[in-house]
């Protein structure tokens, strides 16, 4: 996004002057913009994207919610013909080499992604399914820090496209982006019995009709259900104990000082 004319930064960019809380972030038309940041709302695994398109201006009646860019990915679909992939990729601190200034096993740091893909027919020229599934693990070290930053989550997909008649189809998806992120907060200023877990995702529900009513006429009729959160708290898992600053060395210690919970629900 950020090598389009106009736009500037990185997953959340800003588009010609407007902020980055400025955009609408659909998925096969449908809007999965957070409504509490205004920011990205969900995660996909590259192979399930067949196509993106941006818009920094200009854009038609059907699409709103934005005064910068619209960002909408278009989900693969299954065909006549099987297909898929497979795709594994994995890296820690062992693929680097010391140097005189630089221990590779001072700071842990990890990197594993493995997805798949199949999509094919059930019914030939009728009836047909895509499905995607993505396992993410990464695990970084900030310098000096005494403990691990973890993510650790899936992205999935499931999709039929029913070919009704001639003129008329519909088309359901069903997706989710679940994540843990363990030591989110991991810096040399934070003590590991103060780290905080994050746990973040949700599920969306989409179900769209596609008609061609006559030579001039379309319909094209769209639902979904967003439902996700944003949750926090102590590794630990309790506040009962106390969290203790130091205002001279700025180090927090014991314990971390908030619990949160947030829906970020959407229906449309």
């Amino acid at each position: 996004i950020s090598q389009t004319a106009g736009a500037a930064g990185g997953g959340n960019s800003s588009v010609f002057g407007g902020t980055s809380s400025d955009n609408n972030y659909l998925v096969d038309g449908m809007s999965t913009t957070d409504p509490v940041t205004q920011t990205f709302g969900t995660n996909f695994n590259y192979d399930a994207i067949q196509e993106v398109s941006f818009q920094t201006g200009g854009y038609e009646a059907e699409f709103g919610q934005a005064t910068g860019g619209i960002i909408n990915l278009v989900t693969k679909s299954g065909g006549n013909d099987f297909s898929g992939s497979l795709d594994i990729r994995y890296r820690d601190q062992d693929f680097s080499e010391d140097g005189d200034y630089f221990d590779k096993d001072a700071q842990e740091s990890s990197f594993e992604d493995y997805s798949m893909t199949l999509g094919g027919p059930i019914l030939r020229d009728k009836l047909w399914f895509f499905v995607s599934y993505e396992y993410v693990n990464t695990k970084a070290q900030n310098v000096g820090a005494q403990f691990v930053r973890e993510y650790d989550g899936s992205n999935y997909i499931a999709k039929a496209t029913w070919q009704i008649a001639d003129s008329h189809r519909a088309v359901f998806r069903f997706s989710g982006d679940p994540a843990d992120i363990p030591g989110a907060n991991s810096s040399q200023f934070v003590e590991p019995a103060a780290s905080y877990t994050q746990e973040q995702g949700g599920s969306i529900y989409g179900l769209e009709l596609n008609s061609v009513l006559s030579e001039s006429l379309l319909l094209n009729l769209k639902a979904g259900i967003n439902r996700g959160n944003l949750d926090g708290g102590p590794t630990n898992g309790t506040m009962a104990e106390s969290v203790h600053y130091n205002q001279d060395t700025t180090i927090t210690s014991n314990n971390y000082w908030d619990t949160f919970t947030g829906d970020r629900d959407r229906d449309e």
